[in-house]
């Protein structure tokens, strides 16, 4: 890329049109009204979110992930696991072993914050709106239970090109 391409890219870092703000500038001066740390992905750059899709296997994976992450990123983490409901919270205080980033179970309402790691509780699906996470608690009998999708589906459309999804 020469460097024309990359200045660019860094003004305009949104180019495909995933209705982001024009670029890194504009959205740094909006004046909403943010709590310090929290992040509204869909207004404000830069701002990634890496959503991470496991099953009860990723464990080990997960330590490889969070021991080499730098704690300084200013990335945000959405860890997104098939627990069933009546299945142990032990995801977030594995995590924890592995990294100085707070790691948080998720809680509906709760803003994404850069630098911390959120969690899914057991049995629920979880989605992300404007920049916060949503619990939806109610399971449908008979219909199956995929919440890495139905994750991944929410982060794309309220982030954009600042989504990165990782399955493992």
């Amino acid at each position: 890329m020469e460097e024309t391409e990359e200045l660019n890219a860094v003004k305009d870092p949104d180019p495909a049109g995933s209705g982001l703000p024009e670029n890194a500038e504009k959205a740094n001066n909006d004046k909403l009204p943010l709590a310090k740390g929290e992040l509204v992905c869909a207004l404000h750059a830069p701002c990634f979110v890496v959503g991470i899709g496991t099953s009860a296997g990723g464990q080990e994976p997960l330590e490889h992930i969070f021991t080499v992450v730098p704690t300084d990123c200013d990335v945000s983490f959405v860890v997104v696991m098939h627990i069933p409901p009546d299945g142990p919270a032990f995801i977030a205080d594995l995590i924890k072993r592995y990294t100085s980033m707070e790691v948080l179970t998720a809680e509906d309402g709760m803003p994404l914050r850069p630098n911390t790691v959120h969690v899914i509780p057991p049995g629920v699906m979880l989605t992300v709106k404007k920049g916060k996470l949503r619990i939806d608690r109610s399971e449908v009998p008979g219909r199956a239970h995929h919440p890495i999708d139905r994750f991944f589906t929410s982060l794309a459309a309220d982030c954009g090109a600042r989504a990165i999804a990782v399955v493992l």
